[in-house]
């Protein structure tokens, strides 16, 4: 026997213990997350590729989904789950190639639905998974990853037309209430809303990773974030593109943190003080690897001109709040930071990434987000936790006033802390509603 006939028996062999070990274990306990099951079982045929961030519940969803299929009567053996970052897998093309026809061995020629947990991180992963699809009609695939590779946005050329991309974020509030088994949603009683507040400024500093919400301990919860960002960087950055000074783009992301504005010129002159000199195609690298990562989100000025997009500073919002809560040197007591990135998040889940962007003019009057329709400007957003000082309230107020005039959008809202209610300014009216009721009712 050559080396090469012991190489794809071990293969074979490695890939029937780790099915049967599936069958074994089955699925583990689960919270529900609030998912639309008929966005992911489509009555038409498609690859189904779940991304997001590493440990925001990309494998607990695909469980998920398997719980639903067996409990609505598909038989246990069709569906299949395989981990291809499990270390037993040996990373060649091989493994794949053996994976349908082992299958049809083991369990019959029947229709299947198979979950490919992390599958590019297999070499060619992209080819063999167009060449089965076309192949094997009794096959529904699922696919996941920490890469922004497997979206519609730069998935493969051999997959195009083939794919259904779902983004997937950390808890919101409302699925953040539920991990916590809390079943108050009443924002009229005094009781109801404390409560609430209560959990909305724990959700702020925790964030929505759902391991971390389920830890009580403060400790441990610091630990754990600090493991994912070190994950993020050497696995999904450092390894997959051969960085050699792991040193700076750790440094790079904990300036991210730092900071709302980013602008690459600025970044540059701020590692240069440091005596370090990093070019800025070498800075335009690791912001792609950020947004790559969903570690993070840019998002643009807002103009008409394509070159100003491109070249004025971009807002950063991190993927979870926990990051700025444990990453940083010190704790970020500016509650504003918070809020604006928690309003940002649930509004890139709403809207997408490409309707979004921020307003300023050359006075420095800024709207913190403004929200399109198409080639339409349809709400002005501005997040202000705090207009107790009259001042602050004019300031941001003005803003919009401005921006209103400028864009032509009458929508206008301001996200606050507390109190809501509706300002009549030059005409025009600026409704004002809690965080709180932000979250939870405008899904």
């Amino acid at each position: 026997m050559t080396e090469k006939d012991i190489m794809s028996v071990s293969i074979l062999t490695d890939m029937h213990r780790i099915i049967e070990e599936w069958f074994d274990l089955w699925i583990p306990d689960y919270i529900e997350r609030d998912i639309d099951h008929s966005l992911y079982l489509s009555k038409s045929r498609k690859i189904v590729s779940l991304t997001g961030c590493r440990r925001v519940g990309k494998t607990y969803i695909i469980f998920q989904l398997i719980d639903h299929l067996f409990r609505n009567g598909v038989e246990k053996e069709r569906l299949i789950y395989v981990n291809f970052e499990d270390e037993r897998i040996i990373r060649k093309t091989d493994t794949l190639t053996s994976l349908i026809p082992t299958l049809i061995e083991k369990y019959g020629d029947r229709d299947y639905y198979l979950f490919l947990d992390e599958l590019h991180v297999m070499p060619d992963w992209d080819i063999w998974l167009r060449r089965v699809f076309d192949r094997y009609r009794n096959f529904e695939f699922f696919i996941t990853g920490s890469s922004s590779r497997l979206s519609i946005k730069e998935l493969p050329t051999a997959l195009r037309g083939r794919t259904v991309n779902l983004e997937i974020f950390p808890l919101d509030f409302n699925e953040y209430l539920s991990f916590n088994e809390i079943n108050e949603r009443s924002l009229h009683s005094e009781k109801g809303k404390a409560i609430l507040m209560g959990q909305l400024n724990d959700y702020l500093v925790r964030g929505g990773f759902p391991e971390v919400v389920n830890e009580d301990d403060q400790r441990r919860r610091k630990l754990i974030v600090q493991d994912y960002f070190r994950t993020i960087i050497t696995l999904d950055m450092a390894e997959r593109h051969n960085l050699r000074n792991i040193g700076n783009i750790q440094d790079y992301m904990k300036i991210l943190l730092g900071t709302t504005i980013y602008s690459t010129n600025k970044l540059e002159k701020v590692f240069r003080s440091m005596g370090r000199k990093i070019g800025k195609e070498t800075l335009m690298d690791y912001s792609r690897y950020v947004e790559e990562t969903y570690f993070g989100f840019f998002i643009p000025i807002f103009s008409f001109k394509i070159k100003d997009r491109l070249q004025y500073p971009r807002k950063f919002y991190v993927i979870d709040t926990s990051f700025l809560s444990y990453i940083l040197i010190r704790h970020n007591d500016d509650l504003g930071r918070y809020y604006e990135n928690v309003v940002a998040l649930h509004l890139i889940k709403k809207f997408g990434m490409d309707n979004i962007s921020y307003w300023k003019d050359r006075k420095g009057h800024e709207v913190d987000f403004i929200i399109k329709e198409g080639a339409r400007v349809h709400k002005l957003i501005q997040v202000c936790c705090d207009i107790k000082d009259p001042k602050t309230k004019e300031r941001e107020l003005r803003a919009l006033m401005i921006a209103s005039d400028e864009l032509s959008c009458n929508d206008l809202l301001m996200i606050i802390k507390d109190k809501e209610y509706d300002d009549s300014v030059e005409g025009k009216n600026v409704s004002s509603i809690s965080l709180l009721r932000f979250l939870m009712e405008e899904t």
